[in-house]
């Protein structure tokens, strides 16, 4: 299902690389904040919501404790994988 600031993109006839590049913003943060990977602060939801002329609480609907949230991986499944080779190969401390 699509969520309220992706329906209202794809309404407004930009996608998100333009739009991004009109608020001056890297198109990947826009991605990460339309993917709902990181939540926009208070000034990015109101340029945002400026941008494509509706309120903020039509667009993120879902900013209490219960919005979605990406589940974390420790670190060690996330470091590159030349680094986790080089610590596997490492002996253990007697």
């Amino acid at each position: 299902m699509l969520g309220e600031l992706k329906l209202a993109i794809l309404q407004s006839g930009m996608g998100q690389t333009k739009m991004a590049v009109a608020l001056g913003w890297d198109p990947a943060k826009l991605s990460r904040i339309v993917n709902e990977v990181i939540p926009p602060n208070s000034v990015e939801r109101a340029q945002i919501a400026a941008y494509l002329e509706r309120s903020e609480s039509e667009l993120f609907p879902k900013t209490n404790a219960s919005a979605r949230r990406r589940r974390r991986l420790p670190r060690a499944q996330t470091a590159p994988l030349t680094e986790r080779r080089l610590n596997a190969k490492l002996p253990s401390a007697p």
